[in-house]
């Protein structure tokens, strides 16, 4: 391979005579134009599949899935070209610069992933505080006021009259029921009793 004029330089043998021919390296990832066309490889490209491996070293180059590299978090993505590598939600870049480790799915150790926890890097605080379920914010302090109400007019003034309820009212209207039928039955017997003394007769002198 001639990485300076881009070409390389390949022997084929057969039993009649040996052949040599000069094949060029369009993408400069060790393998000839020709011998890429035959691979299914893109002879513009080092890394065809894009796993982050040449084609001259990928154990197949037009599978993206099939690389020689690590998978850290096991997602089919060679760690050289992943964006996420502890698949915890958060690009690369955005644990950078959080502080977080990248390759940690949880960096604080605390059983929650970096994303969802709001205190990635604090072991014992993973979420806001919350009470019954509201979210405590501070407000603005509110300064005391005080309505004063004006007394009723006169007219408005109304005595106040106990409800009666059902029970008592048929208790009162039976009570009202006895004491009337007492006073006619009093009354009764005294008429009777005036009656009997009028119908009595006096009894007869007796003569000598």
């Amino acid at each position: 391979v001639d990485e300076e004029n881009d070409f390389v330089v390949s022997v084929a043998k057969t039993e009649s005579s040996d052949s040599i021919f000069v094949d060029v390296d369009t993408d400069k990832d060790g393998l000839g134009d020709r011998e890429e066309q035959e691979l299914g490889t893109d002879p513009n490209k080092k890394d065809s599949d894009g796993d982050g491996e040449d084609d001259n070293v990928d154990p197949d180059p037009t599978n993206p899935k099939v690389f020689k590299g690590s998978d850290l978090d096991n997602d089919s993505i060679s760690d050289a070209v992943d964006t996420d590598l502890d698949n915890d939600g958060l690009y690369n870049w955005e644990e950078e610069a959080l502080g977080t480790d990248p390759r940690k799915y949880d960096t604080d150790g605390d059983g929650y992933s970096d994303k969802e926890d709001k205190f990635p890097l604090n072991p014992n605080k993973w979420a806001e505080e919350k009470v019954l379920g509201v979210k405590i914010e501070s407000e603005p302090e509110e300064v005391a006021t005080t309505t004063i109400q004006e007394a009723p007019a006169e007219e408005e003034i109304q005595e106040y009259v106990p409800a009666t309820t059902t029970e008592e009212t048929n208790k009162a209207g039976t009570l009202d029921f006895l004491m009337d039928f007492f006073a006619i039955l009093v009354v009764v017997v005294a008429v009777l009793v005036i009656r009997g003394k009028m119908n009595k007769k006096p009894a007869g002198r007796k003569t000598k």
